[in-house]
């Protein structure tokens, strides 16, 4: 959808609040605010970004919020209604205008609403934003240095590690230029959120309901989650749906008498489903083998079963299904009969369940059977170290 981000942007600043704001999607004072600032866009917008109504923004819509806003006449109402008796309506697309330009009336629009207050712009999924977007985005990096305007964007990493269209992803660009000109300025939140983080959110999310979840049950779901925000509430969501958890009669949540971690929800299954599907099939076939071992598994083991070089197992381990697609990390390398064997690490036991669970059980046991003798071979009077 070319350029949703700012046209959302510009709707918010221009007051379109009030059905957010009856949604619960933003607060009172949230909404307050930008009903505060409406005046001061809708000068800028006459003043010094008059073709972004009618592409940017709609003049009717505007025109409405405007008027619904004061309940006597105003001089900046007064100046845009006799804007807009004077621009003639246009059906022209945001393609079919000079962009530059575009691009340079929507930064002055900007710089006139920082001079009364800061503003931070959060764009959120930046992985699917259309290249109009993405150029805008550029844009104005180049032009806001120095204004009170901090430009927050997050995006999903492995999405754009993969590309769009078998060509590089139009943000990488983005993102390496800013970087060139303005230094550290990525922060990761895989590695900013620790293992103890990622247990402090599991505790404060059960703990946001009165429960009697103990000590064991919390620990469970996050070896299950590792803290994942939507693994862990999806996890939680299907054990209440099941009635493995229940609200006890007091109002608190309580366990029931059998617990079953092994059911994937379904929007986790389908979010593991959309990155696994993506892979190439021989991949796709590298980690079913590997599932079978478990959470953690044997590079070398893999190759066997799978008839292939270990160097090329090795490749795809450590090289596009760690660091693009961050399915896998490597975990530890240990010599065993004069033999180096390399151990990885599913980044999530979920990533392990899913594929595992998607095996019929005739392909899992002729796998279990060839994986258990590779084991023994390697292993040979060792084995009990492996031994279930």
């Amino acid at each position: 959808d070319p350029y949703l981000p700012f046209r959302e942007i510009l709707e918010f600043l221009t007051g379109d609040v009030e059905s957010r704001w009856a949604v619960g999607a933003i607060t009172r004072e949230h909404a307050l605010r930008l009903w505060e600032k409406m005046p001061i866009a809708a000068q800028a917008l006459v003043e010094v970004g008059p073709d972004l109504i009618d592409t940017f923004i709609q003049r009717a819509a505007l025109l409405e919020r405007a008027r619904s806003s004061v309940t006597e006449p105003q001089d900046w109402l007064s100046r845009l209604d006799a804007f807009l008796d004077r621009k003639p309506v246009t059906a022209l697309s945001i393609g079919a205008l000079q962009q530059v330009n575009l691009f340079e009336q929507y930064t002055k629009v900007l710089h006139s609403l920082e001079t009364q207050s800061p503003i931070l712009l959060v764009i959120d999924d930046l992985q699917w934003a259309d290249t109009g977007s993405i150029n805008m985005l550029f844009h104005l990096g180049r032009r806001l240095a120095g204004c009170r305007i901090l430009v927050l964007g997050a995006y999903r990493s492995e999405e754009v590690a993969l590309g769009r269209e078998g060509m590089r992803h139009p943000l990488e660009p983005l993102i390496n230029e800013f970087r060139r000109n303005f230094g550290d300025i990525l922060v990761n939140l895989g590695q900013a959120l620790g293992q103890d983080d990622g247990q402090e959110f599991v505790d404060s999310f059960l703990d946001s309901e009165p429960n009697r979840l103990d000590k064991s049950f919390r620990e469970m779901l996050y070896q299950q989650t590792q803290g994942h925000p939507l693994f862990t509430i999806e996890l939680l969501r299907g054990l209440q749906d099941r009635g493995d958890i229940f609200k006890a009669p007091d109002g608190y949540w309580v366990t029931g008498p059998l617990l079953d971690w092994e059911t994937l929800p379904v929007r986790v299954e389908a979010a593991i489903q959309e990155r696994i599907s993506r892979l190439p099939k021989a991949m796709q076939k590298t980690l079913e083998i590997a599932s079978i071992e478990g959470e953690l598994f044997t590079a070398e083991v893999v190759a066997r079963v799978q008839g292939v070089d270990d160097k090329e197992i090795l490749g795809y381990l450590s090289g596009d299904l760690d660091r693009t697609h961050r399915l896998v990390r490597a975990q530890s390398i240990q010599r065993v009969n004069n033999r180096l064997l390399s151990r990885y690490q599913f980044r999530h036991i979920l990533f392990q369940k899913y594929l595992y669970g998607s095996l019929d059980e005739i392909l899992r046991a002729h796998l279990h059977e060839q994986v258990g003798i590779v084991l023994e071979g390697f292993y040979g009077a060792e084995e009990g170290a492996v031994a279930v």
